[in-house]
């Protein structure tokens, strides 16, 4: 499957909330074409998903001490997974798994 001119959209803002901490929010669309194949030798579909991150940011003391809490939800189609067939030198054989979610929360500080 070959695909050309895809779009691939992101959205992004930040608000400032006072001098300290700004709220954040994006989005985007996941579009990676795959060199995987199934175990019938043909090329899988292409990664498609979407990404979504909102999260709030802080920054102290001249910006020398930076924080930040943030919510990620990353949704995944057509992802390549290693089977249990056979695997020859030339073919890697992998099925296509559905649609993997991941969500995270994430707190990091930098001093």
């Amino acid at each position: 499957m070959c695909e050309t001119g895809v779009w691939v959209p992101y959205l992004g803002a930040v608000y400032d909330l006072n001098d300290n901490f700004s709220v954040y929010a994006s989005y985007t669309t996941i579009f990676q074409p795959q060199d995987l194949q199934d175990e019938s030798g043909r090329v899988l579909d292409p990664l498609r998903g979407d990404n979504s991150e909102v999260g709030l940011k802080g920054e102290f003391m001249e910006g020398r001490l930076t924080s930040s809490l943030a919510y990620f939800q990353l949704r995944q189609d057509n992802f390549g997974k290693e089977s249990a067939g056979p695997v020859t030198p030339v073919r890697y054989s992998t099925y296509t798994w559905g649609e993997p979610r991941n969500m995270m929360l994430a707190v990091k500080y930098q001093f």
